[in-house]
C-alpha cells in the first residue's frame, strides 16, 4: 500500500522491546553512540525511532537488524547520571516504516523513514470494535486480581479506541513480537479485534493457571 507522505531522515535506537504511539518509554543510556544521539536530538529537538530488533544486540556490538515498522520517540527527560549515564523518558508519537538503512553516517543506525498512518475506517465501524476489548481488558484485570491478590484499576482505561488498544497491547506480558504484529497492522479494526483475540486467550490462560496452582506466580509488568 502505497502513503502520500514525504520521506526523511531518523536516528534509529534498535531495542528488544516495542513503542506504541502515546505511551511511554524510559531508558538508561550509557553506550558512547546512543550518547551522542540522545545529545543531537537535544540539540535540534528532533525526534529518533524505537524499532524491534530482528537479528542482534541490544548494546556493545555491531548494529543489529531491526523490523520495518516502528514508533517516533519524543525526548519529554533527560537525566544526567554521575557516571556520565542518560536515564531519558521519551513518549512514542506516530508509526514510521523504514524505506532504507543508513549503517555508516553516524556510529548509530539511522534511516529514510515515512509515516505509516492506519488506512481510514468508519468512526462508527472503529467504535464498535472497540467495545468489546474494554470489556476483555476489564476481565484481565479481574483476572489477575484473582490470580495474583492483587487489585487492579481498571478505571483509567481510554477512551478513545487506539490510546485503549495501544494501552491494552502495551500491558500484557507476551513477546515483542506479537506486539510487533500489532504495531504493523494497517487497518484500525484489524488491529482492535486482533488485541480482543490476545485478550481472550491471556485471560483463559491466567485462569486455568489460576485454577491449577491456587496462586498465579506468573508476574505482571509493564511492556
Amino acid at each position: 500500500m502505497l502513503y502520500n507522505f514525504s520521506m526523511f531522515s531518523i536516528p534509529l535506537f534498535p531495542l528488544n522491546t516495542v513503542l506504541f504511539p502515546g505511551l511511554p518509554l524510559r531508558l538508561n543510556i550509557f553506550e558512547p553512540r546512543y550518547k551522542q544521539m540522545i545529545k543531537r536530538c537535544l540539540e535540534t529537538g528532533e525526534k529518533f525511532g524505537i524499532v524491534l530488533i530482528k537479528r542482534g544486540r541490544e548494546a556493545l556490538g555491531p548494529l543489529a537488524d531491526p523490523f520495518l515498522i516502528g514508533c517516533t520517540a519524543q525526548l519529554v527527560q533527560v537525566d544526567p547520571a554521575s557516571d556520565e549515564r542518560y536515564d531519558i523518558t521519551a513518549i512514542g508519537r506516530e508509526r514510521f516504516r523504514i524505506l532504507s538503512l543508513d549503517r555508516t553516517t553516524f556510529p548509530y543506525l539511522s534511516g529514510t523513514v515515512e509515516m505509516f498512518p492506519f488506512s481510514e475506517q468508519d468512526q462508527t465501524t472503529i467504535q464498535s470494535a472497540a467495545q468489546p476489548l474494554r470489556l476483555w481488558v476489564k476481565r484481565y484485570f479481574d483476572a489477575l486480581a484473582e490470580a495474583t491478590n492483587t487489585q487492579m484499576d481498571s478505571r483509567y482505561i481510554p477512551n478513545e479506541p487506539m490510546g485503549l488498544a495501544f494501552l491494552a497491547t502495551y500491558l500484557l506480558q507476551i513477546p515483542p513480537t506479537e506486539k510487533q504484529t500489532i504495531l504493523e497492522m494497517e487497518h484500525t479494526v484489524q488491529l482492535l479485534d486482533a488485541v480482543v483475540a490476545l485478550y481472550r486467550r491471556e485471560v483463559a490462560l491466567i485462569k486455568r493457571l489460576g485454577r491449577d496452582e491456587g496462586k498465579s506466580q506468573r508476574g505482571f509488568w509493564l511492556n
